[in-house]
C-alpha cells in the first residue's frame, strides 16, 4: 500500500477503516512507507498505526528501491517525477518483487502498477462494492 492509504487510515477515513477491518491480518507495507513518515517526523505514529491495524512491514532497502523507481520512471518516459511519484513507484516495485497487490486510491499510481505488471486495488472503490 502507499502513503495515501495510511494517511486516510490515520484520519479515520471511512473507506480505509472498512478496508483495513475487512482485510485485517492480510495487509502489509514496506519500510519505504515508514521511511516516508519518519522523514516527516511521524515514524513512530506510522508504526503504531500499522500495528493497531495488524498491518505488517516488509523490510526492504529503501534507497535501492528509490533509485530503481527513478530508472523505471525514466524508462516509462516520465520527466522530472515528483517525490510522491517516485515513492509510489518504489512501493509498486516492492509489490512486483514480492508478488503482492498494490493498494491505493490514486488512479495514476494504479495505472502505473498495472502497466508494470502488478495487480492494483483502489480501496475506496472496493469498499463501495
Amino acid at each position: 500500500m502507499n502513503t495515501n492509504f495510511v494517511v486516510d487510515l490515520g484520519r479515520g477515513g471511512y473507506h480505509a477503516m472498512i478496508f483495513a477491518r475487512r482485510y485485517r491480518g492480510l495487509l502489509c507495507t514496506s519500510s519505504i512507507l515508514v521511511y516516508e513518515f519518519r522523514r516527516a517526523g511521524r515514524g513512530s505514529w506510522c508504526r503504531d498505526l500499522l500495528r493497531r491495524h495488524s498491518i505488517s512491514i516488509i523490510r526492504v532497502p529503501v534507497l535501492k528501491y528509490y533509485r530503481r523507481a527513478l530508472e523505471v520512471l525514466r524508462d516509462l518516459g516520465v520527466k522530472r517525477p515528483s517525490e510522491n511519484t517516485v515513492f509510489d513507484t518504489a512501493h509498486i516495485l516492492v509489490c512486483l518483487d514480492h508478488g503482492l497487490v498494490f493498494v491505493t486510491s490514486d488512479k495514476r499510481s494504479c495505472n502505473r502498477a498495472i502497466r508494470l505488471g502488478v495487480e492494483c486495488i483502489m480501496y475506496r472503490e472496493v469498499v463501495d462494492l
